[in-house]
């Protein structure tokens, strides 16, 4: 009987979250997905964009830990604030490892139309 109403409890947990307006956008999951991997998260962002929408800059560094803080529709357009963290970077960027980096995506028709940096969460340029 306890493991009935455990396995309930799951499957309301589940429902709810999908119900919740989870990612519908399998695109923007494989993006972040790919964060912690430099090549991999250039090979996902040139695999939904065109080039020069992702800049190089987001493959200087290895990103960590991103984390979706906003989601908003616009017509067919659909806006992500997002940040993640620095991990290892080159000898030209140390300084920037552990800071949070802000930036914001936008997509249509599972495609990354914009990419903008917002800067560091901190507000203080560490290069």
């Amino acid at each position: 009987m306890k493991k009935i109403v455990i396995s309930f409890m799951v499957s309301a947990l589940l429902i709810s979250f999908s119900s919740c307006g989870g990612n519908e956008n399998p695109g923007m999951e494989e993006f972040m997905a790919a964060f912690g991997n430099k090549d991999k998260l250039k090979q996902v962002a040139l695999k939904y964009s065109n080039a020069g929408v992702v800049p190089d800059a987001l493959f200087a560094c290895q990103m960590v830990n991103p984390v979706i803080k906003n989601k908003e529709k616009k017509g067919s357009v659909t806006l992500y604030s997002a940040e993640a963290t620095v991990g290892d970077c080159d000898e030209r960027s140390e300084n920037a490892k552990g800071t949070v980096r802000l930036f914001t995506i936008s997509w249509e028709k599972n495609k990354i139309t914009t990419f903008s940096w917002g800067g560091p969460k901190s507000g203080k340029v560490e290069y």
